[in-house]
């Protein structure tokens, strides 16, 4: 485990210095004329090969569509033309995206990978410290949230993360609304509701939702009387 944290540490060190954190390596391994020139070893991670020859394709087509001044709703790339703003995979309006826009393509993918693990964080924090509990605690929740195996295993698929860093942010919200009963708490979670609806795609969006249901505490046994 601890080697986990370590390596998330040095990943988010380089995507500082521009160097992105991208599985290159399947890339170059089942690729010519990588694979015959490099002659490479095995990639880490066999099978993840999304990141490589899908996610992160679409993710820059979307930004140099925008950067040039157009909604991207059409990927011209990939065979006749394909939906790019339907296919949510580049997520081209997540907040954080919106946030790296004028900065260099491989500095702003490795920097949301880092932002998005700092919101998750931050946002664990802000909820279990408005729950009462004391700073240590909060720091230790925060640790755990961000750094948690789903997270590190997935944190080169985009949207997993972008997604779920906004959870804890939303029931935040939620638990706020409820105890204040004021409306710009409720219109502030619809808010962080909306950036894991930017940020992730529909699967993770299901899990999403499920998770910051508010109903879930309650105790919904109906109650049986005795008539007599």
């Amino acid at each position: 485990d601890g080697q986990r944290e370590v390596l998330a540490v040095g990943k988010a060190a380089k995507a500082m210095l521009g160097r992105t954190p991208r599985n290159t390596d399947w890339l170059t391994h089942n690729f010519e004329p990588w694979r015959s020139a490099l002659k490479l070893p095995k990639p880490h991670s066999p099978e993840l090969d999304d990141p490589a020859v899908l996610h992160y394709p679409l993710w820059l087509t979307a930004r140099r569509i925008m950067r040039a001044g157009h909604w991207p709703l059409w990927n011209p790339q990939i065979l006749c033309g394909t939906p790019l703003l339907a296919d949510t995979m580049c997520n081209p309006f997540d907040p954080v995206n919106l946030a790296t826009l004028p900065l260099p393509d491989d500095v702003a993918w490795g920097l949301m990978i880092l932002m998005q693990f700092v919101i998750a964080g931050w946002g664990a924090y802000v909820f279990m410290r408005g729950q009462g509990l004391c700073r240590v605690a909060g720091i230790a929740a925060a640790v755990c949230f961000m750094l948690n195996g789903f997270f590190i295993v997935w944190m080169e698929l985009k949207f997993v993360v972008a997604c779920f860093c906004w959870l804890f942010w939303m029931l935040w919200a939620v638990d706020r609304a409820a105890a204040t009963l004021k409306l710009r708490w409720a219109l502030l979670a619809g808010i962080f509701y909306a950036f894991a609806v930017f940020g992730g795609n529909l699967h993770h969006l299901l899990n999403f939702t499920l998770l910051a249901d508010p109903r879930q505490g309650e105790d919904n046994t109906p109650v049986r009387t005795n008539p007599f």
